[in-house]
């Protein structure tokens, strides 16, 4: 099914692409799948990050920097999160930039093979020479091809925290919320 997704002509959509992408017609970032997106690109689903630059403009094209794989988890200062010891853990870190504006989207994720979880955030930073005003930053996005998925969550209240919720996944959007400040929205 990925090839079928993959090659179809994307002209019916009137997509755009990346000026990389030359006269192929076959790419298209609004249907294929993406690891963090940010808007104003042609990917008309939602996207992970809206920013606004010093000019006013609100694109962002992010583009694949290093990578690097440590020892341990990450932190952000401030934030909950899990712990384990340094040699439990792994983290990898991959970074996207925009180059116009000099923002960098650090994904960080954090590896507990033994206890089977990943768990993800993402950090920015602007290493550029004007401010960047951040409108909506999302810790993640997930894109899935279709297929039978369930997602578990836990939700809570007072004196009844972390009760477990399994969710079967069909097609459209998805979101998890908190109006106390962290939310999740898949798609």
């Amino acid at each position: 099914m990925w090839k079928s997704v993959q090659k179809r002509d994307r002209i019916i959509w009137k997509s755009g692409n990346p000026y990389e992408a030359g006269t192929d017609k076959t790419f298209s970032l609004d249907t294929l799948p993406q690891e963090y997106t940010a808007y104003g690109n042609g990917d008309y689903r939602i996207n992970g990050l809206e920013t606004e630059q010093a000019d006013g403009s609100d694109t962002a094209n992010l583009k694949y920097e290093p990578y690097e794989i440590s020892k341990g988890k990450y932190s952000l200062k401030g934030l909950p999160a899990m712990f384990a010891k340094e040699d439990e853990t792994e983290t990898l870190e991959i970074v996207l930039k925009d180059h116009a504006s000099g923002l960098r989207a650090h994904l960080l994720y954090g590896v507990f093979p033994q206890l089977d979880v990943i768990t993800r955030a993402v950090r920015l930073e602007n290493t550029g020479t004007a401010p960047v005003t951040v409108k909506k930053a999302m810790s993640m996005e997930m894109d899935y091809e279709y297929r039978e998925l369930d997602a578990v969550h836990f939700y809570g209240k007072h004196n009844m925290e972390r009760q477990m919720e399994r969710t079967h996944l069909g097609h459209g959007n998805w979101s998890v919320g908190s109006i106390r400040g962290t939310s999740c929205h898949y798609h």
